[in-house]
């Protein structure tokens, strides 16, 4: 068998490519195993949707503490419960509409979208 050392050695770079780099980084990682450009694991397709639905949900909270429609006690308002809620809203809707967003064009076949705007975890 082939050492890592001989692989990497033997790997060609383009140093003005991203994609090749990528390419061959996944390729080291994953044993010689490429996905193909149109594959894409559940673990990315469920997550975008799921963070922003804790996104969504957490912003809606957040809007209703402001509207006075949910009380807080006194301590959670010291604490800043308000504030943590909007953190965590936003940090989570982003992401989400993002992840979401590449989902959904590159389903729909639109020109530009590729499942390499997604980061591979």
């Amino acid at each position: 068998k082939e050492s890592e050392e001989d692989k990497r050695s033997k790997m060609q770079t383009d140093p003005s490519s991203f994609r090749s780099f990528s390419s061959q980084m996944h390729s080291l990682t994953t044993g010689g195993v490429q996905r193909g450009v149109d594959s894409i694991s559940l673990k990315q397709k469920l997550l975008g949707p799921c963070l922003l639905l804790v996104g969504t949900i957490s912003l809606a909270v957040f809007t209703l503490l402001e509207l006075n429609v949910i009380d807080l006690h006194e301590k959670d308002a010291e604490r800043g419960t308000k504030a943590a809620t909007f953190v965590v809203g936003v940090l989570s809707f982003l992401p989400g509409l993002y992840a979401t967003t590449v989902l959904v064009q590159v389903g729909r076949g639109k020109d530009g979208w590729s499942y390499e705007m997604l980061r591979d975890t």
